[in-house]
This record gives structure tokens, sequence and C-alpha cells, in this order.
């Protein structure tokens, strides 16, 4: 303590109790009792008028178990005090350093303001956020800064629970809202709900770093909606301004890997793989860095670097749901005994049947497994939450199977209350209960009209599965009223998202009308469905490109039919319609000459569909013939 005389004299102590009172209390900081401190420092030979040199001060610390030695210094003059801290390791290394400065009436704001520097950048917090950190509530930050660290150790569900409490503790925490956003992304929930919405009404406290993360979140255009590719060009935005952030390049990879596919990007893995990779070259303990790295290896084809990459990520989380799933994809996908510990009885994988479901979908393996799994997982559930899940992923694998009966009988409520526009579009692509259907589409509303604000999107897409389903039986007056009322009615700058999926299924039944009418204006109807699939594909995803594709095929375009049919999410949970691409992409691949492509399509279809039910046999059978017929063309060259 120095300058102003003596009457700053006791903060030479008195520091210490100030600060260790707000530095307690997260998960990642918590100081060693202020007395038993004093104590060991005296002994240490600290003394009212002699310090402990820095080597005598990390010996300290080390003594009494501490990681890091705070120290620091008051400067006082009449008019202000400054007030600097140095963070730094027991054992050496690098270190934080903060300062805050203040009228000298203003000693416990200073006190308060320094903290929540030094909890921010001791928890790992960068620096250039030190001024976002806007929250006035101290454990409202402790909340936030729980939350970041459960975010960086992969634990998405805890880190949203606590970035809630922040919220609650200070209603404008804009930080905290962002912090909720990320957690929603990863946990493929709706990133743009009230943690975006909060950031969004209190974004001019962000920095200029964290408003582009926000950008990213939300869509550059918010509140109006935005295309996909300016959303990539968000994430890359993020790694032009922080090419240094590991939380940057995941973002980006996560991003690519999912939705970049919608846009054509052909090298959509090799990307992510390169995102992920400059992530955790940045920093090796940030767990999303790892959350798909695993998959893309595999999908890639180099299983060594998916068992390092699983291994590693097995080592943030090694006892949850999430782990036994990794285990077991570890033994089914990767031949690996020693990650792969796990009986498919394991009780720990009734609760993550969707994580089963999807991978042994998409990649055609392990289909047994699964089929295992779920019967015994009938077996053991308890909760109705979990019975739904189940048997709502039950219902997926079957159709997928090309068991539509066993489908129908696992289904969690009856036929009547079911998702209408599901059990009808599952009709449509994926050879589900046309019965079931039939009685479900006649329940919706024939009359169309210009959806008002209040209309909810799911009403319109129930609507547009009723039309597309009348359309596909050979009746098209519920789709021609739909192309009337619903064409236009949305523009870029309506944010009723009941109207942009009105104005974007108008175009997708429109292109099917102009189609079946030989109208001349087919072809500019279908390069505008794709112009829009591709700048809104998330909104009609699925269904609006396998529907694409066959246009494009009907008028001898195999090229541009297997494009279309490529353009899909990648990685998210796997829905019927998956049967219809796989398919369909292995069909317009052998027109279009990618031999080799289509025989891997046929041959992941055969393997999905190895014990069809009778109604759907004679398409499966379908199936072999042209592999077959693929197979002795390319042996008699």
């Amino acid at each position: 303590v120095t300058g102003a005389g003596s009457s700053l004299g006791y903060l030479r102590e008195g520091m210490l109790d100030l600060l260790a009172a707000k530095l307690s209390g997260t998960n990642v900081l918590r100081t060693v009792d202020p007395r038993t401190l004093l104590r060991a420092w005296q002994r240490a030979g600290g003394t009212a008028t002699k310090d402990l040199d820095a080597k005598g001060a990390q010996l300290l610390a080390r003594r009494v178990g501490a990681g890091r030695v705070l120290e620091g210094e008051v400067i006082g003059t009449p008019r202000s005090l400054v007030l600097n801290a140095r963070l730094s390791e027991a054992r050496g290394g690098s270190d934080v350093r903060a300062s805050v400065e203040g009228p000298t009436d203003s000693l416990t704001a200073l006190v308060d303001r320094l903290a929540a520097d030094l909890l921010a950048l001791g928890a790992g917090e960068e620096q250039h956020r030190l001024g976002s950190l806007t929250t006035t509530s101290l454990p409202a930050l402790r909340a936030y800064l729980d939350g970041r660290a459960t975010h960086r150790r992969g634990l998405f569900a805890v880190a949203r629970e606590h970035f809630d409490r922040a919220i609650e503790l200070d209603s404008g925490f804009a930080l905290a809202g962002i912090g909720r956003s990320m957690a929603a992304l990863w946990l493929g929930e709706d990133q743009g709900g009230k943690g975006s919405q909060l950031a969004w009404r209190h974004r001019d406290r962000l920095s200029h770093r964290d408003r582009v993360l926000l950008q990213f979140l939300i869509g550059p255009r918010y509140p109006f909606f935005s295309q996909i590719q300016d959303v990539l060009s968000s994430a890359a935005s993020l790694v032009e301004l922080a090419p240094d952030d590991p939380e940057a390049w995941s973002v980006l990879g996560d991003y690519t890997y999912h939705y970049a596919p919608l846009v054509g990007v052909t090298d959509a893995l090799e990307r992510s793989i390169r995102a992920y990779t400059r992530a955790l070259a940045l920093d090796s303990t940030y767990e999303p860095s790892l959350e798909h790295l695993y998959e893309l290896y595999y999908q890639k084809g180099d299983t060594a670097a998916a068992r390092r990459s699983l291994a590693l990520r097995l080592r943030f989380d090694s006892t949850t749901p999430r782990a036994a799933g990794m285990r077991w994809f570890a033994r089914a996908f990767l031949g690996d005994s020693v990650l792969g510990a796990i009986s498919l009885s394991d009780d720990s994988l009734l609760t993550i049947p969707s994580q089963l479901v999807s991978a042994a979908s998409q990649y055609g393996t392990a289909i047994a497994d699964v089929d295992s799994a779920l019967e015994f997982a009938r077996t053991r559930v308890s909760s109705d939450a979990e019975r739904r899940e189940l048997q709502g992923r039950s219902t997926v694998f079957y159709l997928i199977r090309g068991q539509p009966r066993r489908a129908q009988e696992t289904m969690w409520t009856p036929r009547t209350g079911f998702d209408s526009a599901v059990v009808i579009l599952n009709a449509v692509y994926a050879d589900a209960d046309t019965l079931a259907a039939e009685e479900v589409a006649a329940r919706v509303p024939a009359t169309f009209t210009r959806p008002g604000d209040a209309v909810a999107a799911g009403t319109v897409f129930k609507r547009y599965a009723a039309a597309q389903y009348r359309l596909s039986r050979g009746s098209t007056g519920a789709a021609r009223q739909a192309v009337v009322a619903w064409r236009g009615s949305w523009t870029p700058e309506d944010t009723s998202e009941a109207r942009l999926y009105a104005a974007h299924c108008a175009i997708l039944l429109d292109a099917q009308l102009t189609a079946l009418d030989r109208n001349p204006e087919a072809l500019a109807r279908l390069v505008e469905l794709d112009s829009v699939l591709q700048g809104f594909g998330a909104t009609l995803e699925p269904y609006g490109n396998i529907v694409a594709a066959r246009l494009w095929n009907e008028r001898g375009n195999p090229a541009r039919a297997l494009a279309a049919v490529r353009r899909r999410v990648a990685g998210l949970r796997v829905r019927p319609i998956l049967i219809a691409y796989i398919r369909d992409e292995a069909r317009y691949a052998a027109l279009a000459g990618d031999r080799e492509g289509a025989i891997r399509e046929y041959r992941h279809y055969l393997r999905l569909r190895s014990d069809p039910e009778p109604a759907v046999r004679a398409k499966v059978d379908e199936v072999r013939a042209e592999l077959a017929a693929l197979e002795r063309e390319l042996t008699d060259r």
C-alpha cells in the first residue's frame, strides 16, 4: 500500500478478507482461508513492513495447497485509488493481470470490479471479454463463470443451468445470454431463444467480437431471417476476427459440418476437420472441439484418428449415458474392445436411443446392435419421458428398416395423436402406414389462406403435408389452393415463421404442379426452388431437396438431381425419410456416372433393409436388382 499517508494501511491485510469473500464461490476458484494464509505467511518471514519475494510467495502457495498466487498493490492519492493485481501459477508459468481505478470513496465498487476481472481471468475467460462483464452482481458473475467452465468440459446441459441462474440474478447480463445460446447450440436446441434475445436487447454491453458471435447465433439479419450462407459467413468472420480463439474455430467446424452441405459445399467434411483440429491446437482442453471429430474421421475412413479423438473425448466424460453411447460406437464401428467395453444391456443406454438409431442409420452399420438394444430397453424403461423417447426413436428405426407394421405398433400415442405432418410425410417418403396417413390427412382442413401473425409454423407445415399427400395420390386441388394462398406471402422483411414456411412450401408445391402440368415455366420454377432450398434449406429440409432431386431427374438431368439429393443436414437427429435419400442418391449417382458412390449407397440401403416386411419387400428386391446390374456392368468392363 503506497501513498495517501497511513489512512489506507489497513488494506495491507484487509484486502485478503475483501478479495477472499469476493473470489470464492465458483467451481474453478476458491481461496485459502485468510487466517491460515497469514499465519503461514508470517512463519515464512512476512511482516508488517516486509514482503516475500516471488519465489517465496510461490513456495508459500505450495505449502498451503494452493495452485495460484494473487499479489497486488493499492496506490492512493488524495483524489483516486488504483488497485493492481497479478494472478500467477504457484509453480511458475503464465500470469494474468488486472487493474482498476476510481475515486477515493469508491473502494467497495473498485474491489468488486477487480474481483470480477480476476474471477473471469482466473476461470480462463479471454481478456477481450472483461469489458463485457457488465453485471453488478458477483453471484451472477460466479454463475456465469461456472457455466463457462462446465461448457468447456462439454457438460452443456449443466452449463445451461448455470447461465439460466446468472440471468435470473441479472436480467441484463448479455454475456450470460450468449452463454446460454451457445449451450443450446451444442444441445441441438434453438439458439435463438431467450438467451440470444436477452443478449440482443443489451448488445451495447458486448465487445465487438461477442456481437459477431451473437450475429452468428441468431443470424446476421436478425430480427429478420438469414440465409444459410449468411450464417456460414458469420462463422467465418468469427475466425477472422479471433484466429486464436478455440471457441470460434469450434463454432465454424460445427456449422460447416451440419449445414454447409445444404449450400452445395462438397468438402464440408474436410473443412470441419480442419476447423476442429485448429481449435484443439489452440486449446486441447476445449471439449466442444471433440464433440463430432471422431465421427468425422470415421466418415473419412481414418479409423485410427477416430479412435484417438474418441479417447480424448472420453477423458472429459466417461460416466454419462452419452459416454455409454460413445463406447458403443467405439466397439461397433471402430472395433475397439478397450474403449468400447460396454454391454447392450447396459442401463445407461436406455436414455440415448436417438444416439444409437442415428449412428446405425447414417452409417449403415451395427443394425443388429440397435435392434437388440431397443428390445432390451423396452423391458427396462420406467418414466414416461424415457418411454416416449424410446418409442419415438423405435418408430423411426423400424420405418428405416422397412418394417412399417412394427413401427406402427411402437408409437407412444394412438396414431390420431401422433404428430400429423410426420405421420403423413412418412407415408409419402418412408413407406409408413398409408391408412394412418389417410386418416390424419382427412382431418386437416383443405382450405388455404395467408397465415396470420398468430398462426404457428407447425400448423402451416401440417397443411402442407396434407396437400403433399393428396398430390402424391393424384389429387392436385389442395396443392393448387396452397400455391394461390401462400405464394408471395412472405418477404425478407417479415419476421413471421409461419409465413416463411407457407411461402417456401408454396414454391415447392408450385414446382411439382408445373412439372406435372408440363408447363413451359417448369424449369424456371425448379431453378427457383433450388435457389430457395440453398438459401433457406433448413425450413424445408429434409423434404424439399428430395422433391427437387426427383424433379431434376425427371427432366433428364441426373447430375443436378444428385447434387440436390446430397444437400442435406449432416449429423443431426435422423428421420425416416433418410431411407428415401439413400435410395435416390444411389440411383442418381449411377445415372450420373458415379458408380462407386452408387454402389456405396445401394449397399447402405440393403444393410438397413436387410429384414423388410412383406409390404416393402418388392422395393428392396428392386434395389437389390439395380445393384446387381451395376456390379455386373463393372465386372464386364
